[in-house]
């Protein structure tokens, strides 16, 4: 059976957010150099939370963020999810992938229940001293990546398939549909990827331009992380 028999690619919608969480976080905990950010905060309580913060991020994210997930056909549940950032002429771009937006009353609930998870620093239970030194460093990676190479970008900023339903394609039909956008509109594309998302990536296009190694054994790390920084160029018809 085939990926689209058993899963659609839909919309996203504030009220997905304990799906999305679900998914996320039951993905990115698999990996061990994210899992050391939380110091031992349960899955549960990080999958709490983070579904309290994301309808509030959905709506005011600003406009050219893009969304979708994976929705597993037998189950209705959200199995995969995707981020993209579009440049800024095409705002009015991809508008199946836009949250709709909510009235204010609705709007204010989202901000009560962000607000409600939070700590004096931000994220909850998150080390945001150790996510700022690490993140400083790709984000200096990709900046140097799109200054060298000039043009115009769609940004893939997050890509994240259920545990108990990778390897099934699912993230291959959701970087498919943000590379169809890409083609259509001339530009080139950008992430950020470890290990595991190397082959997807590879096998769609992407090149590795350049890799960011973090030895941290301050942080409990025995090996490296090491994050590619991919690029895919504009692909010609």
């Amino acid at each position: 059976m085939g990926v689209e028999a058993a899963y659609s690619i839909e919309p996203v919608r504030p009220d997905d957010a304990k799906g999305l969480a679900t998914t996320m976080m039951s993905a990115f905990y698999q990996e061990l150099h994210w899992r050391s950010l939380w110091h031992g905060k349960p899955l549960d309580e990080i999958i709490h939370d983070t579904a309290n913060r994301i309808p509030w991020n959905l709506v005011t994210n600003g406009p050219l963020r893009r969304y979708q997930k994976v929705v597993a056909k037998d189950s209705g549940e959200v199995v995969g999810y995707a981020r993209w950032i579009l440049p800024e002429d095409l705002e009015n771009c991809w508008p199946a992938a836009r949250v709709p937006e909510v009235d204010e009353d609705t709007q204010k609930e989202y901000e009560r229940r962000y607000r409600s998870v939070l700590d004096a620093d931000g994220i909850r239970g998150l080390d945001h001293q150790m996510a700022q030194e690490l993140s400083a460093a790709i984000d200096e990676s990709e900046e140097r990546v799109k200054k060298d190479n000039g043009g115009r970008f769609l940004i893939l900023d997050y890509l994240a398939v259920h545990p108990d339903h990778q390897r099934q394609g699912i993230g291959g039909m959701l970087l498919r549909s943000g590379l169809s956008v890409a083609d259509e509109n001339h530009l080139k594309v950008l992430v950020n990827a470890r290990t595991q998302g190397m082959e997807l990536y590879g096998r769609n296009g992407f090149h590795k331009v350049d890799e960011v190694v973090q030895e941290r054994p301050q942080y409990g790390w025995t090996e490296p992380q090491v994050t590619a920084v991919l690029l895919r160029f504009v692909q010609s018809n």
